[in-house]
């Protein structure tokens, strides 16, 4: 297992908690890969994590990851580890990565533009490589 899935994991659950309907967006700033977690500052929005710190909420859903990954694994043991599950499977093999950074090096220099380029209903593995940078 890559140990920077469950933060990548982490990260994707807090960019989608932090979106807001567009009636009612405010600026959210944090920074990823400085010396020290920041919380929204914001301040109560839904990427805020319901009055938790940052680091709770990361803590919260790596916690999640770990949990989902090994019921997955208990899944694959019972298959004698032939077959995961076919749609994950399927999600697996089409994995598609999206960079983001917001000094322009990677495909999105936004969070909020690389979510948007996820189609609909989307059946495949995306993962948002999110790179250290402060993102408004």
């Amino acid at each position: 297992c890559n140990p920077a899935l469950p933060l990548g994991i982490a990260v994707l659950v807090l960019v989608l908690a932090s979106i807001s309907p567009a009636s009612s967006q405010q600026q959210v700033s944090f920074n990823i890969g400085g010396s020290a977690a920041k919380k929204p500052s914001s301040g109560g929005g839904a990427g805020a994590g319901g009055g938790d710190s940052f680091d709770q909420f990361i803590t919260k859903n790596v916690e999640h990851f770990a949990v989902t990954e090994q019921i997955y694994a208990s899944k694959a043991k019972a298959s004698g580890g032939k077959v995961l599950d076919a749609e994950l499977a399927a999600a697996e093999a089409g994995t598609v990565r999206y960079v983001v950074s917001p000094d322009g090096k990677g495909n999105f220099k936004t969070i909020t533009d690389a979510i948007k380029a996820v189609p609909e209903k989307n059946k495949k593995r995306t993962i948002l490589d999110i790179k250290p940078g402060t993102y408004k």
